[in-house]
């Protein structure tokens, strides 16, 4: 989010996820629910994140949108953040992208193969703390 120079309509700017992530800070809470505010005078009831892609590499496009390469610090920042986003009831979380799906290239036709280990101890962990510490 941030002002637009173009058509006026002022809005919040807020720091990226990563930027976030670097403090290390569970009251991340405060700032969804800031964002939730933020989205409803856009009338937006949904909010497209938090992004729980895992940082793997440090050339991926869409590093800037998550927390950590850390899955705990990534799962629970994403899970305070969910609670913050829905604390009034009116705006929606939506933890994305789908799991596994971080390459640069053909985003939407890859096929891609993940062995079941690294699956369930890498890429799911994530979601799955979310879960259990919200209720996306």
């Amino acid at each position: 989010m941030g002002e637009s120079q173009v058509s006026g309509i002022k809005a919040a700017c807020f720091p990226c996820d990563t930027c976030l992530g670097t403090t290390f800070d569970t009251t991340l809470e405060k700032f969804g629910a800031a964002v939730a505010e933020e989205s409803l005078t856009k009338s937006a009831n949904v909010l497209l994140g938090p992004t729980l892609d895992v940082i793997r590499s440090p050339l991926g496009g869409r590093n800037y949108e998550t927390y950590s390469e850390d899955l705990l610090v990534l799962g629970t920042l994403a899970a305070a953040y969910v609670r913050g986003c829905q604390v009034n009831g009116k705006v929606g979380a939506t933890p994305r992208h789908f799991v596994a799906n971080d390459a640069e290239n053909q985003r939407t036709t890859l096929n891609v193969e993940v062995e079941e280990q690294a699956l369930r101890e890498i890429y799911l962990k994530p979601f799955q703390l979310v879960l259990k510490l919200s209720n996306p």
